[in-house]
């Protein structure tokens, strides 16, 4: 297997920006599934685009192949030329370069530093007691939340703290 591990074909992969929380399923719990690497933490570079955006290839990667592969944030921290690195990014971005890239490396073959350096090639949804949750993972340790998780509440509009606000995901057809 080479360093660069190619996901999926650039012309199978679309982003969907206009979905709505209606479309979603009632019940689904993608870790229980299988479909989720474990918790990261992003340190003190503000990347936290990157790690959602990796989360959100790693997620879809494993549904359509059945393969879950931890994949490198440090990859769009030093090579998305949209974002920059752990200043600010976004998620589009980020899903942008791994499609033009048609693909990205694995952890273990581009690990994280938590800085931006020089480019090197090579959400969830349940319900409890009656109400309604997003779980979101995320990018600072196990420590943080439920063992790095956390629940937010769903409710109309922009969501809370706006999660709902500019939702993007890959598709893989």
């Amino acid at each position: 297997m080479s360093s660069k591990e190619q996901l999926f074909d650039k012309n199978l992969v679309t982003l969907n920006t206009s979905g709505s929380v209606d479309d979603l399923p009632p019940i689904i719990d993608w870790r229980v599934k299988g479909a989720v690497t474990e918790v990261r933490n992003q340190c003190n570079c503000g990347c936290c685009w990157a790690f959602a955006a990796v989360a959100a290839v790693e997620g879809i990667n494993q549904i359509k192949t059945d393969v879950l592969q931890t994949l490198s944030p440090q990859e769009l921290v030093d090579c998305d030329e949209g974002s920059q690195g752990c200043i600010i990014g976004w998620l589009d971005s980020g899903f942008r370069y791994i499609i033009k890239n048609q693909g990205l490396a694995r952890e273990v073959d581009y690990r994280y530093v938590a800085m931006k350096g020089a480019c090197r090639r090579v959400e969830n949804r349940f319900e409890q007691s009656g109400i309604k949750y997003w779980i979101i993972k995320n990018s600072w340790g196990k420590e943080w939340g439920e063992g790095g998780y956390m629940r937010m509440k769903m409710i109309g509009g922009w969501g809370l703290c706006g999660i709902a606000l500019n939702g993007v995901y890959p598709i893989m057809n």
